[in-house]
């Protein structure tokens, strides 16, 4: 049923109302008809979730380039689309408050409270008669009243047959009705609406109006007759309101396609694409983009115009003054698809002078006529106390990123010499210097156990003292029995002169440019230091130690050992060897990779198998795999220690030591040319090979005779005996030589083999 409705209503558009007539009112009755008995009409319930669904299909008609726009071109987009997804969805429901002006009809609830001597409460729909019953009271017709007159009429009859009552009338629930939404909106189809949603309103239900309909003839017609056009520029441009139509059930909203377009960018407040009726005129676009901006220049203004439907043409529109611009711009006529574009004004600032530095008002100035350097200076305030008064610099404008130096006396421009006073141009620089800028500083300079030690201006009459108080005084770790004070005498010698602070005429010494004031510290000041205890001791953290204490000193501190710690392990990280030794790894790793690759261009032609020669490139994969699992063993700055022999616990330690106490490992590792490199489940009293055969043996180029072990303290010892606890075997891989090399081969190979094992040795000695 509600396809039939909305074909009837299609058909009827498109021949009938583009025409102007009368839709037959019959058949706007059987419309509301269709409507009243179609269950696929959106209620009041589900109004809210509609509208939403409304607004972001609205949204995303606004966002999306029409053709339209890309038919003007510029950038542009069309002006009012976007008002209906940013519409509040409040203004369409209920709850919103109704003016005394509402008129009553048929379906509307109204809610009568009445107390006193009675205490009742009423709720009563307007039937379709138009009435209501009041008890004792009787029938009230109230079809067509306003709500104000309504409210009254009840009071009153009610008043007449009960004494001693007070009666409040509000309205409930008001009435809905359909309309049609049809045309160029979002999603046209049959809503229900209640009295109060207006025609713009109506839109948003719909979700609004496409880009490519009307803002400008959106037709009301009535179905009671009659049609009322709706100009929404009216409103979105001019701010006036819109006729005040009443909706009713049957009305139909229909958006016609949208008629000629212009687009105006460029100088104007409010760019955009603009809907025109016909015999609009440039003065009247701009006029709907909000006016010009005070940047536009109006002398001349650009037309791109479709000119016989096959290219785009343009046209200057040129104009004398204010005067005739509002002229001939009037009677300029815009036609559909013209692209009108209002340049800008010349950029940048004209008729103006600068003047910098060490003046009372730094600036831009306006260029008067006649005005010399002095009016310049007299505008700034004059100069301040400090000016370089023997040169003053004038930077003048010859063109784009070119300037020409001008130089003048200003001492003798302000004692009166009108050689100096040069004539400004426009967008000259005038550059005052003050004397720091020009002259050098003098300066002294503080060094040692003050709280800020740096470089300070010399003063006149500048003693020690003053310098002392300006570096915030001595430490209280400085020694103020004995300073230094350097001095230069001559270009190629200084003296040191002692100081001791202590001493109140030393204190009153006069300083010298580039003095040198030394103050130095306490000797116990660099005999204290601090090291960090971690892992397994009972108190972790930083111990502060004095010269000469040991390990042992330190561990007492600490607490000593917990029963899981494994003093064989105990690393011992010196900051001084760490910092020397990060300086040497790149070297060293640099060398290693070069030596691997000096041994290998020999034979680099007799790699593979089929030529006869030894595999080499095995041989250094193995080899460069021993390096990176050596690597995560080797630690920066660490001293081997065997610790587990408390004969070295008098180590002396220094700042910056670091000890970390590990807890018992229970396992040994292998690495190296074995089939299945990793940790083992240690095992007291076996012998090294116990542990390889547990990885799975040596593999096929395993040099078993070469096999060594690494401690848990990092010193490595023969295999021979048996393995430890936390100990490392390192299986070394064996260079296959074919029989056919010559002894000077044999000889190169096995010096090469040589450095990269002492290299190895070195990483992890």
């Amino acid at each position: 049923m509600r396809s039939v409705a909305l074909l009837i209503v299609g058909l009827l558009f498109f021949n009938g109302i583009s025409r102007g007539q009368q839709i037959p009112r019959e058949i706007l009755e059987k419309l509301k008809t269709e409507k009243l008995q179609t269950p696929q009409v959106i209620d009041t319930a589900g109004l809210k979730k509609e509208v939403e669904k409304a607004r972001k299909a609205a949204l995303a008609e606004t966002k999306a380039r029409s053709v339209i726009e890309k038919s003007i071109g510029g950038g542009l987009s069309q002006f009012g689309y976007d008002i209906f997804p940013s519409m509040p969805i409040a203004l369409t429901f209920q709850n919103i408050p109704v003016s005394p002006d509402y008129v009553v009809g048929p379906s509307d609830n109204l809610v009568i409270y009445i107390w006193g001597n009675i205490n009742q409460q009423l709720s009563l729909t307007v039937d379709r008669d138009g009435k209501i019953v009041l008890p004792e009271a009787g029938v009230l017709y109230v079809w067509g009243k306003r709500f104000s007159e309504v409210k009254s009429l009840i009071i009153e009859s009610l008043k007449s047959h009960y004494s001693g009552i007070s009666v409040e009338v509000s309205l409930g629930a008001l009435r809905t009705f359909p309309i049609y939404l049809m045309g160029e909106v979002v999603n046209p189809g049959i809503y229900k609406v209640t009295p109060l949603i207006n025609p713009l309103q109506a839109l948003t239900l719909a979700g609004g109006v496409r880009k490519t309909g009307s803002l400008r003839k959106i037709e009301i017609i009535k179905s009671a007759g009659g049609r009322v056009t709706l100009d929404l520029y009216k409103l979105l441009v001019e701010g006036k309101e819109l006729p005040d139509v009443v909706l009713e059930g049957g009305d139909i909203i229909f958006v016609p396609p949208i008629g000629n377009v212009a687009g105006i960018a460029g100088a104007v407040k409010r760019p955009a694409i603009y809907e025109l009726k016909d015999g609009e005129s440039l003065y009247d676009l701009i006029e709907l983009a909000g006016g010009l901006l005070p940047t536009a220049f109006i002398y001349r203004v650009q037309v791109d115009r479709v000119v016989e439907g096959e290219r785009r043409s343009v046209l200057d529109v040129e104009f004398r003054d204010q005067e005739d611009f509002r002229n001939k711009g009037g009677k300029f006529i815009v036609e559909n698809g013209d692209l009108v574009s209002i340049a800008t004004i010349l950029p940048g600032r004209w008729n103006f002078v600068t003047i910098e530095g060490n003046v009372h008002k730094p600036g831009d100035y306006e260029l008067k006529k006649g005005w010399r350097v002095l009016d310049l200076i007299d505008a700034a305030l004059g100069v301040k106390k400090g000016t370089f008064f023997k040169n003053a610099e004038i930077y003048r404008y010859l063109g784009e990123g070119r300037r020409e130096l001008l130089t003048f006396n200003l001492g003798k421009l302000l004692e009166g010499d009108s050689t100096q006073n040069l004539e400004l141009e426009q967008w000259d620089i005038v550059r005052i210097y003050s004397e720091d800028e020009v002259l050098p500083k003098d300066s002294v300079r503080v060094v040692g156990a003050v709280r800020k030690p740096g470089r300070y201006p010399l003063l006149e009459n500048m003693k020690i003292k003053d310098l002392l108080f300006m570096a915030g005084n001595l430490l209280p770790e400085a020694d103020s029995s004995e300073g230094e004070l350097f001095r230069m005498v001559s270009q190629d010698s200084f003296d040191v002169i002692k100081v001791d602070f202590r001493d109140s005429l030393t204190l009153e010494m006069d300083l010298r440019r580039n003095d040198v004031l030394s103050v130095k510290f306490v000797p116990a000041y660099f005999d204290r230091a601090r090291v960090y205890v971690g892992g397994s001791v009972r108190f972790p953290g930083w111990y502060y130690i004095t010269k000469g204490q040991t390990f042992r000193d330190v561990m007492e501190r600490a607490g000593g050992f917990k029963n899981c710690a494994f003093p064989e392990g105990i690393v011992l990280i010196r900051k001084s060897i760490e910092q020397m030794e990060q300086r040497g790894t790149e070297r060293f790793n640099t060398y290693l990779r070069a030596s691997m690759m000096q041994a290998s261009l020999p034979y680099a032609s007799g790699t593979s198998a089929g030529q006869g020669g030894y595999d080499l490139t095995t041989y250094f994969q193995f080899q460069k795999q021993i390096v990176s699992d050596l690597t995560k063993l080797y630690q920066p700055g660490r001293i081997f220690v065997d610790f587990s022999d408390t004969s070295n616990w008098g180590l002396e330690l220094q700042d910056g030591d670091s000890i970390y106490v590990p807890e018992r490992p229970h396992s040994v590792q292998v690495l190296g040319a074995v089939r299945n490199p990793g940790a083992v489940m240690f095992v007291e009293g076996k012998g090294a090979m116990y542990y390889v055969d547990r990885v799975g043996g040596f593999s096929e180029d395993a040099d078993r005779k070469a096999l060594y072990v690494i401690g848990a303290s990092g010193i490595v010892r023969s295999s021979r005996g048996k393995i430890r606890e936390g100990d490392t075997i390192v299986v070394p891989p064996k260079l296959k030589t074919p029989k056919r090399l010559i002894i000077r081969d044999v000889t190169a190979i096995l010096s090469q083999m040589a450095i990269i094992i002492v290299s190895l040795y070195q990483l992890v000695r």
